[in-house]
């Protein structure tokens, strides 16, 4: 499989812009769910913690982060006990923020452009490499943990 040429956060902007420009460009009256900011700020948040978690656990095990190189160590703790992809998950917990916070049902593209992009492009080619790297240890984890939750 070929190796991807742009990282996930870029796929999240561009998501993110896409998102925006249909929200801009929408007329009004597809804007009909109201804004629930509460909502919005609790998914804002979480997003963030599980990505930032998932950040800092790559780090203290001193495997790379950059999905387009080669992991030295399978992680399968905090967050990764409950999806194979936290950073991914955070991602599109912040894209799907955007919808609540501006009531925008347009802006709803960013993260259902940003899942299928990462679901459908990235994960296989990420799968393919982790099956590669790690074997069997990673085919069981796949079998205990789900690829999003």
């Amino acid at each position: 499989m070929k190796r991807p040429f742009v990282i996930p956060p870029q796929i999240a902007f561009v998501a993110l812009a896409l998102g925006s420009l249909f929200h801009a460009l929408a007329p009004a009256s597809w804007r009909v769910i109201p804004a629930v900011p509460v909502v919005g700020i609790l998914l804002l948040v979480a997003g963030v913690f599980v990505a930032v978690w998932a950040a800092l656990l790559f780090r203290s095990k001193r495997t790379p982060i950059l999905p387009t190189t080669l992991p030295t160590t399978l992680v399968t703790s905090g967050p990764f006990r409950f999806t194979r992809n936290p950073i991914y998950l955070g991602l599109l917990l912040i894209l799907l923020s955007f919808v609540f916070l501006l009531g925008s049902l347009p802006m709803l593209t960013a993260p259902l452009f940003f899942l299928i992009v990462i679901n459908f492009y990235y994960l296989p080619f990420e799968e393919a490499k982790m099956e590669k790297t790690f074997g069997e240890s990673y085919l069981n984890y796949c079998q205990r943990v789900r690829r999003w939750l």
